[in-house]
Formats: structure tokens, sequence, C-alpha cells
């Protein structure tokens, strides 16, 4: 194979002062740390934007904020720029993406410059809380507990009971209802995240005996949460 695989691998939140690699006194990435001596390190690297959606969209067209305009957390859809993976695609090449972040999803139009995309966000969370899968009412309802949009929990249920009657969605209510008795009986230990096990899976997966080249996407998002 004349040209490489292309791997891109995004750690949420993490900041490089955590890192060994990087000076810190504990060896916290052994991994990340063999690698930075057997390639290129950046000493000074900065994100073009301080969350997730237009920090992701500039890595992916090199363009400031301001120049691709995804800068808001209403705004979805596919994005007027050539993506990387879009580019590496007309090259030849197969492009995989794997996402465990709510703001990396299809929603938000990810998913359109892929050959194949994984929305994996949370998986063992969403999948203990929901009773049917697929549920945007839901989802948007566990983005908005994480951003704290709410003021109470009363609030918040209120929020997504007038959204799910407003869209006559019964699949909803019934998710609504499960996460609420599953909350009760075990509490939020049931809900622990292994996104990053079953990233790594897909990946694997999806990468066994590719003919062309591939570009490999993923987004990593467990330091987001608890810390």
């Amino acid at each position: 194979m004349d040209r490489p695989n292309i791997v891109m691998l995004v750690m949420d939140t993490a900041r490089a002062k955590n890192f060994s690699s990087y000076g810190y006194d504990e060896k916290t990435s052994p991994f990340i740390d063999s690698v930075a001596r057997e390639g290129i390190m950046f000493e000074k690297c900065y994100s073009n934007a301080p969350w997730t959606l237009p920090s992701h969209y500039s890595m992916f067209t090199g363009e400031d904020p301001i120049q691709h305009g995804y800068n808001s957390k209403d705004i979805r859809g596919r994005i007027e720029s050539e993506t990387l993976p879009e580019k590496l695609s007309e090259s030849g090449y197969t492009t995989i993406g794997i996402s465990n972040n709510g703001y990396i999803s299809p929603p938000y139009g990810f998913n359109r410059y892929f050959d194949s995309f994984h929305f994996n966000a949370e998986p063992a969370a969403i999948e203990s809380m929901l009773f049917f899968e697929e549920d945007e009412i839901f989802l948007e309802m566990l983005e908005g507990e994480r951003e704290n949009r709410w003021d109470s929990t009363k609030e918040k249920y209120k929020d997504f009971l007038c959204r799910s009657i407003s869209k006559k969605s019964g699949k909803s209510l019934v998710n609504g209802a499960y996460y609420l008795i599953n909350h009760k009986l075990f509490g939020e230990e049931t809900f622990e995240d292994d996104g990053a096990q079953k990233s790594n899976q897909i990946a694997i997966e999806e990468a066994k005996n590719k003919d062309e080249p591939y570009f490999l996407f993923i987004n990593y998002v467990e330091p987001h949460t608890p810390y």
C-alpha cells in the first residue's frame, strides 16, 4: 500500500498539562508518551474555540469559527466548506468516523462527511436508560443535563414532558418513565460510561482487511465527565 493510513484521535477536554509527556509528575499517559517519543510532539498547539462543535469544524476545515459559521448549538445540518474526510475520500481513502460526543453526531451533520459513521455517545448509559432506541427528545434532555440547562429537576421533567406531548411521542414518554424507574431503583451508579472500549472495538472491526488506505477519526469523551 503506497499511502499510509491516517488516524486522528480526540481526547475531548483532556488538557496537555495532565499528560506526563508534557511534564506532569504522575505517569498518566504511557502509550501517548511512546507516540510522542517516536513521532513529533507540538509544544504549542491551541484550539480554535472553547467547546466541541466549532473546534471540530475548525479541525475538519482549517477555518476559524468566524469563517465556517458553526458556533452555536442551535445550528444543525451540513457545513458548506469541504471537510478533511471528504477530501480524503475523493483521494481514495475509506473514511471512518466514531464519536462518543453528543455534538459530533448525526443531528449536527457529522455523519455526512464519512463513508462510515458510528455515533457511540455514552452507550452503556444510554442503552441502560432507554426502553426504545433512537429517541431524539430524550437524548436532548441528557444533553441539557450535562449543560445544567434547567434550574431544577422539576423544570427539566416539565420541559421533557411538554416536548414529548407536543410532538406526540409516546416512545419518549415511555423512555422518560423507564429512566425514572431505573434511577429510583438503582441510582446513578448504574449508568457508567464504557464508550471508549466500544469505540475501540468498532474501530478494530472497521479497519480490518481494508484494501484501500483509511482515515479513522475517533472522539473519546471519557475525560469530560466527571473530571
